[in-house]
């Protein structure tokens, strides 16, 4: 019996922790359940080139080639152990204390990647291109990060955002994972998929109430 117990309890332990390890991190909750933000516009600063943009939800990453789903997946692992984003983004701190906003206040409400996809090889830059989304994770927007190629995660400058419409406006000359920063304790922070947050619990619930029902098995058995 002791034996069994030791399993059986391992196997818990094994399960909340993987489960505890969804890294709320930095998000306001899991990106998972977010759609792609909607492209509304885009504009070109080089008329004569105009690449496709495609916008790719997290939830989506598997649909992109290898390296940026691996950026996609990078991206995500910064925000999750940095409950303070100011640490992975220091520029971040400046913004929240222009704002006023304590830096404990903030959080990732969507994360998504933005790419270029040009149909000539005559054009493989562009320069600056404007692009307008709109989307659901923008209520009690604070930032709009970016993260290159070297893995360095950037404030986004200029950033113009329509609360009526739900729209992001901003522009850039290369493509990769973006984040939408808000203030989680303004009162109408976004939902981004609330029920997240109590897996970890819940697991931890059934996993109890398994481990209490097998204990009982074991101890009839033993009776019997």
């Amino acid at each position: 019996m002791k034996k069994a117990l030791a399993i059986i309890l391992s196997l818990v332990i094994v399960i909340c922790a993987g489960v505890m390890a969804f890294a709320q991190g930095g998000f306001v909750s899991s990106p998972s359940g977010n759609d792609a933000p909607e492209i509304e516009e885009v504009s070109y600063e080089d008329g004569s080139c105009n690449p496709k943009i495609v916008v790719t939800p997290y939830k989506d990453r598997d649909t992109l080639d290898e390296e940026k789903e691996e950026d996609m997946n990078e991206a995500y692992d910064d925000i999750a152990a940095n409950e303070d984003l100011s640490k992975m983004c220091p520029e971040l701190g400046t913004v929240a204390a222009t704002k006023g906003i304590p830096v404990s206040r903030l959080a990732v409400s969507d994360l998504f990647d933005v790419s270029a996809y040009h149909n000539s090889d005559d054009h493989e830059y562009c320069g600056s291109i404007t692009v307008t989304l709109s989307a659901e994770t923008l209520k009690n927007f604070v930032a709009l990060l970016h993260r290159n190629s070297d893995g360095k995660w950037n404030v986004v400058p200029d950033v113009i955002v329509d609360y009526s419409e739900s729209t992001i406006t901003f522009s850039a000359q290369d493509f990769s994972p973006y984040a939408v920063v808000v203030d989680k304790a303004a009162d109408s922070a976004p939902d981004t998929g609330s029920l997240s947050i109590y897996i970890p619990a819940i697991v931890m619930v059934i996993s109890a109430v398994s481990l209490a029902f097998v204990l009982v098995s074991l101890k009839k058995k033993q009776e019997a």
